[in-house]
Protein backbone atom coordinates (compact mmCIF):
# COMPACT_ATOMS: atom_id res chain seq x y z
CA UNK A 1 0.00 0.00 0.00
CA UNK A 2 2.56 2.36 0.83
CA UNK A 3 4.34 1.60 -2.48
CA UNK A 4 1.49 2.47 -4.71
CA UNK A 5 0.83 5.84 -2.67
CA UNK A 6 4.40 7.08 -2.70
CA UNK A 7 3.90 5.90 -6.66
CA UNK A 8 0.77 8.09 -7.00
CA UNK A 9 1.49 11.18 -5.57
CA UNK A 10 5.40 10.82 -7.42
CA UNK A 11 3.36 10.56 -10.84
CA UNK A 12 1.24 13.92 -9.20
CA UNK A 13 4.19 16.33 -8.72
CA UNK A 14 5.39 15.03 -11.90
CA UNK A 15 2.12 15.41 -13.68
CA UNK A 16 1.99 18.95 -12.05
CA UNK A 17 5.06 20.02 -12.92
CA UNK A 18 4.59 19.13 -16.58
CA UNK A 19 0.93 20.97 -16.61
CA UNK A 20 2.49 23.72 -15.26
CA UNK A 21 5.23 24.07 -17.18
CA UNK A 22 2.85 24.10 -20.81
CA UNK A 23 0.75 26.68 -19.19
CA UNK A 24 4.11 28.94 -18.16
CA UNK A 25 5.05 28.71 -21.71
CA UNK A 26 1.34 29.97 -23.28
CA UNK A 27 0.91 26.05 -24.60
CA UNK A 28 -2.41 25.73 -23.10
CA UNK A 29 -4.24 23.35 -26.30
CA UNK A 30 -1.41 21.02 -25.77
CA UNK A 31 -1.75 21.34 -21.94
CA UNK A 32 -5.79 20.35 -22.18
CA UNK A 33 -4.51 17.52 -24.24
CA UNK A 34 -2.56 16.02 -21.78
CA UNK A 35 -5.10 16.60 -19.10
CA UNK A 36 -7.79 15.39 -21.26
CA UNK A 37 -5.93 12.28 -22.59
CA UNK A 38 -5.41 11.34 -19.03
CA UNK A 39 -9.12 12.17 -17.90
CA UNK A 40 -10.08 9.46 -20.94
CA UNK A 41 -7.75 6.97 -19.53
CA UNK A 42 -7.56 7.13 -15.48
CA UNK A 43 -9.65 5.74 -12.92
CA UNK A 44 -9.82 8.67 -10.83
CA UNK A 45 -11.92 10.92 -13.11
CA UNK A 46 -12.75 13.54 -10.53
CA UNK A 47 -9.28 14.45 -10.19
CA UNK A 48 -8.74 14.74 -13.85
CA UNK A 49 -11.47 16.97 -13.89
CA UNK A 50 -10.46 19.60 -11.21
CA UNK A 51 -7.17 19.12 -13.67
CA UNK A 52 -9.44 20.38 -16.63
CA UNK A 53 -11.06 23.44 -14.46
CA UNK A 54 -7.15 24.78 -13.77
CA UNK A 55 -6.12 24.60 -16.80
CA UNK A 56 -9.57 26.10 -18.69
CA UNK A 57 -9.06 29.09 -15.80
CA UNK A 58 -5.33 29.34 -16.56
CA UNK A 59 -6.29 29.85 -20.24
CA UNK A 60 -9.05 32.47 -19.41
CA UNK A 61 -11.55 30.59 -20.36
CA UNK A 62 -13.61 31.09 -17.59
CA UNK A 63 -16.79 30.25 -18.39
CA UNK A 64 -15.93 26.83 -19.50
CA UNK A 65 -13.65 26.60 -16.37
CA UNK A 66 -17.09 27.54 -14.12
CA UNK A 67 -19.28 25.45 -16.30
CA UNK A 68 -16.69 22.57 -15.75
CA UNK A 69 -16.38 23.21 -11.87
CA UNK A 70 -20.38 23.40 -11.04
CA UNK A 71 -20.21 19.82 -12.57
CA UNK A 72 -17.58 18.90 -10.42
CA UNK A 73 -19.56 20.43 -7.43
CA UNK A 74 -22.69 18.42 -8.02
CA UNK A 75 -21.08 15.54 -8.23
CA UNK A 76 -18.95 15.76 -5.03
CA UNK A 77 -21.45 18.07 -2.98
CA UNK A 78 -17.49 20.41 -1.54
CA UNK A 79 -16.37 23.55 -3.12
CA UNK A 80 -12.33 23.44 -3.76
CA UNK A 81 -10.91 26.75 -2.63
CA UNK A 82 -7.79 26.33 -4.98
CA UNK A 83 -10.21 26.13 -8.00
CA UNK A 84 -12.20 28.82 -7.16
CA UNK A 85 -8.91 30.97 -6.68
CA UNK A 86 -7.99 30.01 -9.99
CA UNK A 87 -10.90 30.83 -11.78
CA UNK A 88 -11.19 34.05 -10.17
CA UNK A 89 -7.80 34.98 -12.04
CA UNK A 90 -7.70 33.51 -14.81
CA UNK A 91 -9.68 36.24 -16.04
CA UNK A 92 -5.92 37.99 -16.27
CA UNK A 93 -5.24 35.96 -19.26
CA UNK A 94 -8.58 36.78 -21.64
CA UNK A 95 -8.76 39.85 -23.93
CA UNK A 96 -11.42 41.38 -21.59
CA UNK A 97 -9.86 44.27 -20.30
CA UNK A 98 -12.39 46.01 -18.71
CA UNK A 99 -13.19 43.10 -16.31
CA UNK A 100 -9.84 42.61 -15.82
CA UNK A 101 -9.64 46.56 -14.70
CA UNK A 102 -12.45 45.59 -12.58
CA UNK A 103 -11.23 42.92 -11.12
CA UNK A 104 -7.49 43.90 -10.43
CA UNK A 105 -8.71 47.18 -8.99
CA UNK A 106 -10.84 44.60 -6.02
CA UNK A 107 -8.38 42.08 -5.83
CA UNK A 108 -6.07 44.63 -5.02
CA UNK A 109 -7.81 46.16 -1.94
CA UNK A 110 -8.72 42.49 -0.99
CA UNK A 111 -4.85 42.21 -0.40
CA UNK A 112 -5.29 38.43 0.51
CA UNK A 113 -5.33 37.27 -2.77
CA UNK A 114 -1.95 36.03 -4.56
CA UNK A 115 -2.74 38.37 -7.89
CA UNK A 116 0.23 40.02 -8.29
CA UNK A 117 1.70 37.79 -11.00
CA UNK A 118 -1.39 37.63 -12.90
CA UNK A 119 -1.64 41.32 -12.75
CA UNK A 120 1.44 42.33 -13.47
CA UNK A 121 2.03 40.03 -16.29
CA UNK A 122 -1.31 41.36 -17.88
CA UNK A 123 -0.16 44.73 -17.41
CA UNK A 124 2.80 43.69 -19.98
CA UNK A 125 0.17 42.97 -22.89
CA UNK A 126 -1.38 46.79 -22.80
CA UNK A 127 -0.85 49.81 -24.02
CA UNK A 128 1.27 51.93 -22.38
CA UNK A 129 -1.54 54.55 -22.00
CA UNK A 130 -3.72 51.82 -20.55
CA UNK A 131 -0.61 50.40 -18.10
CA UNK A 132 -1.03 53.42 -14.92
CA UNK A 133 -4.44 52.34 -13.65
CA UNK A 134 -3.20 48.59 -12.87
CA UNK A 135 0.05 49.48 -11.70
CA UNK A 136 -0.99 51.69 -9.22
CA UNK A 137 -3.12 48.43 -7.82
CA UNK A 138 -0.31 46.21 -8.14
CA UNK A 139 1.30 48.39 -5.80
CA UNK A 140 -0.73 47.40 -3.14
CA UNK A 141 -0.06 44.24 -3.25
CA UNK A 142 3.12 43.03 -5.10
CA UNK A 143 6.70 41.22 -3.33
CA UNK A 144 9.52 40.45 -4.65
CA UNK A 145 8.42 37.37 -7.01
CA UNK A 146 7.14 40.34 -9.49
CA UNK A 147 10.62 42.16 -9.46
CA UNK A 148 11.94 41.29 -12.73
CA UNK A 149 8.03 42.15 -14.60
CA UNK A 150 8.78 45.36 -13.04
CA UNK A 151 11.82 46.18 -14.46
CA UNK A 152 10.82 44.62 -17.68
CA UNK A 153 7.74 47.76 -17.34
CA UNK A 154 10.66 49.97 -16.14
CA UNK A 155 12.23 49.40 -19.55
CA UNK A 156 8.82 49.79 -21.68
CA UNK A 157 7.93 52.97 -20.07
CA UNK A 158 7.17 55.64 -22.13
CA UNK A 159 4.63 58.36 -20.19
CA UNK A 160 5.08 60.49 -17.16
CA UNK A 161 2.19 58.51 -15.80
CA UNK A 162 3.97 55.07 -16.27
CA UNK A 163 7.16 56.79 -14.13
CA UNK A 164 4.74 58.44 -11.55
CA UNK A 165 3.18 54.38 -10.81
CA UNK A 166 6.11 52.52 -12.02
CA UNK A 167 9.10 54.33 -9.90
CA UNK A 168 7.93 53.88 -6.46
CA UNK A 169 6.82 50.43 -7.13
CA UNK A 170 10.21 49.90 -8.41
CA UNK A 171 11.75 51.98 -5.45
CA UNK A 172 9.89 49.64 -2.35
CA UNK A 173 11.03 46.28 -4.54
CA UNK A 174 14.70 47.20 -5.33
CA UNK A 175 15.42 49.28 -1.97
CA UNK A 176 16.72 45.67 -0.27
CA UNK A 177 18.33 44.75 -3.42
CA UNK A 178 21.02 47.81 -4.02
CA UNK A 179 21.62 50.03 -6.63
CA UNK A 180 23.24 47.75 -9.48
CA UNK A 181 20.01 46.29 -9.99
CA UNK A 182 18.82 49.48 -11.82
CA UNK A 183 22.53 49.50 -13.98
CA UNK A 184 20.59 48.62 -17.04
CA UNK A 185 17.54 51.15 -16.88
CA UNK A 186 20.51 53.97 -16.47
CA UNK A 187 21.91 52.72 -19.62
CA UNK A 188 18.87 52.58 -21.45
CA UNK A 189 18.18 55.33 -24.49
CA UNK A 190 14.23 56.08 -23.25
CA UNK A 191 14.49 59.22 -21.59
CA UNK A 192 11.35 57.54 -18.75
CA UNK A 193 13.87 54.24 -18.19
CA UNK A 194 16.47 55.82 -17.22
CA UNK A 195 13.77 58.87 -14.96
CA UNK A 196 12.77 55.33 -13.34
CA UNK A 197 16.01 54.60 -12.02
CA UNK A 198 16.74 57.79 -10.99
CA UNK A 199 13.37 57.77 -8.73
CA UNK A 200 14.44 54.84 -7.27
CA UNK A 201 18.01 55.52 -6.39
CA UNK A 202 17.02 58.95 -5.12
CA UNK A 203 15.06 56.68 -2.41
CA UNK A 204 18.23 54.13 -1.75
CA UNK A 205 20.13 54.78 1.44
CA UNK A 206 23.31 54.76 -0.19
CA UNK A 207 23.11 55.41 -4.37
CA UNK A 208 26.04 56.19 -5.95
CA UNK A 209 26.69 60.17 -5.80
CA UNK A 210 27.99 60.46 -9.25
CA UNK A 211 25.26 59.24 -10.72
CA UNK A 212 23.03 62.36 -9.74
CA UNK A 213 26.30 65.29 -10.68
CA UNK A 214 25.94 63.32 -14.38
CA UNK A 215 22.02 63.66 -14.80
CA UNK A 216 21.47 66.87 -13.02
CA UNK A 217 23.13 68.29 -16.25
CA UNK A 218 20.89 66.50 -18.35
CA UNK A 219 19.64 68.55 -21.35
CA UNK A 220 15.89 66.53 -20.38
CA UNK A 221 13.90 68.27 -18.67
CA UNK A 222 12.69 65.29 -16.36
CA UNK A 223 16.13 63.71 -15.96
CA UNK A 224 17.88 66.82 -14.60
CA UNK A 225 14.74 67.63 -11.68
CA UNK A 226 15.06 64.11 -10.91
CA UNK A 227 19.02 64.11 -10.43
CA UNK A 228 18.60 66.70 -8.36
CA UNK A 229 15.71 65.84 -6.08
CA UNK A 230 18.00 62.56 -5.61
CA UNK A 231 21.19 64.41 -4.55
CA UNK A 232 18.65 66.84 -2.28
CA UNK A 233 17.25 63.71 -0.38
CA UNK A 234 21.08 62.74 0.95
CA UNK A 235 22.27 66.23 1.91
CA UNK A 236 21.28 67.32 5.90
CA UNK A 237 20.39 70.80 4.25
CA UNK A 238 19.03 70.57 0.89
CA UNK A 239 18.73 73.69 -0.80
CA UNK A 240 14.94 73.62 -1.91
CA UNK A 241 15.43 76.99 -4.25
CA UNK A 242 17.35 74.71 -7.22
CA UNK A 243 13.78 73.42 -7.91
CA UNK A 244 11.61 76.24 -8.14
CA UNK A 245 12.04 76.53 -12.02
CA UNK A 246 10.16 73.49 -12.35
CA UNK A 247 7.32 74.89 -10.59
CA UNK A 248 6.28 76.52 -14.35
CA UNK A 249 7.11 74.01 -16.42
CA UNK A 250 4.39 73.58 -19.15
CA UNK A 251 4.64 69.70 -18.72
CA UNK A 252 1.63 68.85 -16.09
CA UNK A 253 3.83 65.27 -15.75
CA UNK A 254 6.66 66.59 -14.41
CA UNK A 255 5.22 69.14 -11.68
CA UNK A 256 2.77 66.52 -10.36
CA UNK A 257 6.07 64.50 -10.07
CA UNK A 258 7.69 67.39 -8.49
CA UNK A 259 4.41 67.68 -5.98
CA UNK A 260 4.68 64.34 -5.13
CA UNK A 261 8.74 64.85 -4.08
CA UNK A 262 8.61 67.86 -2.48
CA UNK A 263 6.57 66.03 0.12
CA UNK A 264 9.86 64.24 1.71
CA UNK A 265 11.92 67.56 2.64
CA UNK A 266 8.78 68.53 5.39
CA UNK A 267 7.57 72.38 6.10
CA UNK A 268 10.63 73.79 4.28
CA UNK A 269 8.96 72.85 1.09
CA UNK A 270 5.49 74.22 1.66
CA UNK A 271 6.22 77.76 -0.02
CA UNK A 272 6.55 75.75 -3.51
CA UNK A 273 3.87 73.21 -2.63
CA UNK A 274 1.32 76.12 -2.50
CA UNK A 275 2.29 77.62 -5.42
CA UNK A 276 1.35 74.08 -7.22
CA UNK A 277 -1.50 73.70 -4.63
CA UNK A 278 -2.61 76.32 -6.97
CA UNK A 279 -1.91 74.22 -10.10
CA UNK A 280 -4.60 74.59 -13.01
CA UNK A 281 -4.43 70.94 -13.35
CA UNK A 282 -6.45 69.01 -10.99
CA UNK A 283 -3.74 66.01 -10.87
CA UNK A 284 -0.69 68.54 -10.09
CA UNK A 285 -3.13 70.06 -7.52
CA UNK A 286 -4.49 66.81 -5.90
CA UNK A 287 -0.66 65.51 -5.42
CA UNK A 288 0.36 69.05 -4.02
CA UNK A 289 -2.24 68.37 -1.45
CA UNK A 290 -1.34 65.46 -0.44
CA UNK A 291 1.73 66.08 0.17
CA UNK A 292 1.07 69.05 2.29
CA UNK A 293 -1.45 66.58 4.44
CA UNK A 294 1.05 64.59 4.96
CA UNK A 295 3.62 66.97 6.14
CA UNK A 296 0.88 68.33 8.21
CA UNK A 297 0.08 71.53 6.66
CA UNK A 298 -3.23 73.14 7.74
CA UNK A 299 -3.41 74.57 4.38
CA UNK A 300 -3.52 71.42 2.52
CA UNK A 301 -7.32 70.73 2.15
CA UNK A 302 -8.18 74.67 2.12
CA UNK A 303 -9.74 74.47 -1.73
CA UNK A 304 -11.42 71.57 -1.42
CA UNK A 305 -12.89 72.41 1.99
CA UNK A 306 -13.80 76.01 0.49
CA UNK A 307 -15.96 73.94 -2.33
CA UNK A 308 -17.41 71.95 0.34
CA UNK A 309 -18.97 75.29 1.34
CA UNK A 310 -20.58 76.05 -2.05
CA UNK A 311 -23.92 75.41 -3.26
CA UNK A 312 -23.14 74.20 -6.38
CA UNK A 313 -23.45 70.46 -5.91
CA UNK A 314 -20.69 69.82 -8.47
CA UNK A 315 -18.13 71.92 -7.13
CA UNK A 316 -19.67 69.79 -3.40
CA UNK A 317 -18.79 67.04 -4.95
CA UNK A 318 -15.27 68.35 -6.28
CA UNK A 319 -14.43 68.88 -3.23
CA UNK A 320 -15.28 65.67 -1.12
CA UNK A 321 -14.34 63.32 -4.13
CA UNK A 322 -10.57 64.88 -3.70
CA UNK A 323 -10.56 64.91 0.32
CA UNK A 324 -11.44 61.23 0.03
CA UNK A 325 -8.04 60.81 -1.71
CA UNK A 326 -5.99 63.06 0.09
CA UNK A 327 -6.56 62.84 3.53
CA UNK A 328 -7.26 60.32 6.30
CA UNK A 329 -9.88 59.18 8.73
CA UNK A 330 -9.58 62.68 10.31
CA UNK A 331 -10.78 64.54 7.81
CA UNK A 332 -14.16 62.58 8.19
CA UNK A 333 -16.18 66.11 9.68
CA UNK A 334 -15.40 67.97 6.56
CA UNK A 335 -17.21 65.57 4.73
CA UNK A 336 -19.96 65.46 6.91
CA UNK A 337 -20.32 69.08 7.05
CA UNK A 338 -20.31 69.03 3.16
CA UNK A 339 -23.43 66.25 3.40
CA UNK A 340 -25.33 68.10 5.87
CA UNK A 341 -28.79 69.48 4.79
CA UNK A 342 -27.83 68.85 0.93
CA UNK A 343 -30.95 68.39 -1.20
CA UNK A 344 -28.80 66.74 -3.76
CA UNK A 345 -28.71 62.84 -3.43
CA UNK A 346 -25.89 62.76 -5.85
CA UNK A 347 -23.58 65.12 -3.00
CA UNK A 348 -25.10 62.58 -0.41
CA UNK A 349 -24.11 59.49 -2.23
CA UNK A 350 -20.28 60.77 -3.02
CA UNK A 351 -19.87 61.71 1.04
CA UNK A 352 -21.25 58.20 1.65
CA UNK A 353 -18.30 56.64 -0.21
CA UNK A 354 -16.04 59.22 0.70
CA UNK A 355 -16.53 58.47 4.62
CA UNK A 356 -16.11 54.32 3.34
CA UNK A 357 -13.19 55.41 1.79
CA UNK A 358 -11.45 57.50 5.23
CA UNK A 359 -13.33 54.81 7.91
CA UNK A 360 -12.70 55.68 11.68
CA UNK A 361 -15.05 56.31 14.09
CA UNK A 362 -16.56 59.19 12.41
CA UNK A 363 -17.68 57.52 9.30
CA UNK A 364 -19.06 54.23 11.14
CA UNK A 365 -21.31 56.61 13.53
CA UNK A 366 -22.46 58.60 10.23
CA UNK A 367 -23.18 55.90 7.92
CA UNK A 368 -25.72 53.74 9.44
CA UNK A 369 -28.58 56.91 9.85
CA UNK A 370 -28.67 56.83 5.88
CA UNK A 371 -29.67 52.73 6.12
CA UNK A 372 -33.58 54.26 7.05
CA UNK A 373 -33.31 57.23 4.22
CA UNK A 374 -36.36 58.18 2.29
CA UNK A 375 -34.14 57.58 -0.85
CA UNK A 376 -33.50 53.87 -1.77
CA UNK A 377 -30.50 54.07 -3.92
CA UNK A 378 -28.96 56.32 -0.70
CA UNK A 379 -30.24 53.58 1.62
CA UNK A 380 -28.84 50.85 -0.78
CA UNK A 381 -25.54 52.84 -1.04
CA UNK A 382 -25.01 53.30 2.54
CA UNK A 383 -25.53 49.59 3.13
CA UNK A 384 -22.72 48.74 0.41
CA UNK A 385 -20.42 51.33 2.48
CA UNK A 386 -20.63 49.77 5.57
CA UNK A 387 -19.72 46.92 4.16
CA UNK A 388 -16.96 47.58 2.19
CA UNK A 389 -15.42 49.36 5.70
CA UNK A 390 -16.16 45.76 7.36
CA UNK A 391 -19.53 46.63 8.88
CA UNK A 392 -22.15 44.15 8.03
CA UNK A 393 -25.04 46.51 9.70
CA UNK A 394 -26.22 46.55 6.14
CA UNK A 395 -25.84 43.12 4.80
CA UNK A 396 -29.40 42.08 4.49
CA UNK A 397 -29.95 44.89 2.14
CA UNK A 398 -26.20 44.12 0.52
CA UNK A 399 -28.12 40.37 -0.02
CA UNK A 400 -31.43 41.29 -1.31
CA UNK A 401 -29.01 43.80 -3.61
CA UNK A 402 -27.04 40.38 -4.86
CA UNK A 403 -30.28 39.15 -6.60
CA UNK A 404 -31.08 42.72 -8.48
CA UNK A 405 -31.93 42.17 -11.66
CA UNK A 406 -29.20 45.07 -12.86
CA UNK A 407 -26.02 43.62 -13.35
CA UNK A 408 -23.89 46.46 -12.10
CA UNK A 409 -25.75 46.24 -8.81
CA UNK A 410 -25.00 42.52 -8.66
CA UNK A 411 -21.60 42.62 -9.49
CA UNK A 412 -20.93 45.71 -6.81
CA UNK A 413 -23.52 43.54 -3.93
CA UNK A 414 -21.46 40.73 -4.57
CA UNK A 415 -17.75 41.94 -4.17
CA UNK A 416 -19.18 43.56 -1.01
CA UNK A 417 -19.74 39.94 0.40
CA UNK A 418 -16.85 38.98 -0.97
CA UNK A 419 -14.87 41.34 1.16
CA UNK A 420 -17.12 41.34 4.32
CA UNK A 421 -16.01 37.06 4.04
CA UNK A 422 -19.23 36.07 5.84
CA UNK A 423 -20.62 32.88 5.87
CA UNK A 424 -23.98 34.36 5.54
CA UNK A 425 -23.20 35.40 2.01
CA UNK A 426 -22.45 32.25 0.74
CA UNK A 427 -25.70 31.10 -0.94
CA UNK A 428 -25.27 34.24 -3.01
CA UNK A 429 -22.20 34.02 -4.26
CA UNK A 430 -22.67 30.16 -4.85
CA UNK A 431 -25.37 31.39 -7.23
CA UNK A 432 -23.34 34.01 -8.79
CA UNK A 433 -21.04 31.03 -9.80
CA UNK A 434 -24.34 30.46 -12.26
CA UNK A 435 -25.00 33.88 -13.09
CA UNK A 436 -25.33 35.00 -16.79
CA UNK A 437 -22.37 37.53 -16.53
CA UNK A 438 -18.34 37.00 -16.69
CA UNK A 439 -18.24 39.41 -14.56
CA UNK A 440 -20.66 38.18 -11.89
CA UNK A 441 -19.26 34.73 -11.68
CA UNK A 442 -15.70 35.85 -11.66
CA UNK A 443 -16.25 38.35 -8.51
CA UNK A 444 -18.05 35.31 -7.07
CA UNK A 445 -15.55 32.86 -7.26
CA UNK A 446 -13.52 35.17 -5.49
CA UNK A 447 -15.82 35.20 -2.99
CA UNK A 448 -16.19 31.91 -1.92
CA UNK A 449 -12.20 31.40 -2.13
CA UNK A 450 -12.05 33.92 0.38
CA UNK A 451 -15.17 32.66 2.69
CA UNK A 452 -13.91 28.71 2.35
CA UNK A 453 -10.16 29.94 3.05
CA UNK A 454 -11.48 31.96 6.28
CA UNK A 455 -13.92 29.37 7.63
CA UNK A 456 -13.15 25.59 8.90
CA UNK A 457 -16.54 24.63 7.40
CA UNK A 458 -19.64 26.34 5.27
CA UNK A 459 -23.18 25.25 5.16
CA UNK A 460 -23.65 22.74 2.43
CA UNK A 461 -26.44 24.00 0.08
Amino acid sequence: MAVILFFFLTYNEAFKFKIDSLLSKGQYPEALKIVEDSFRESPDKLEFEKWRVYVLAYEGKVFKASDAYLRLYEVTGRHDPELLHQIALGIFNTDNEKLARFLAFRLALIHDVEAEIPIARFIKRLDNEKRPFFIENLHKIADSNVFSIVLDLAKEAKTYDEVFTISPLLSRLAITQGPDVLDTLLQSDSPYTKAIALWALGDMMSPPKDVFDKFSQSNNTLLAMLAKIGALKHVSKPELSILREYLSNPEPGIRKILAFHLGYFGMDAEPLLVKLLNDPKDDVKREAARSLYYMGSERALTPYIQAISYIDPKKKIWGIDNIAQIADSSAASYIARGMSGTPYPLVTIHGIWALATLGGSVARSILPSFLTSNNKIIRDEAALALGYMGDTRGLIQITRLARSPNVLTRKRSLWILAKLADKRGYKYLFDGLKDESLDVRVVSALGLWRILNNADTVKKE
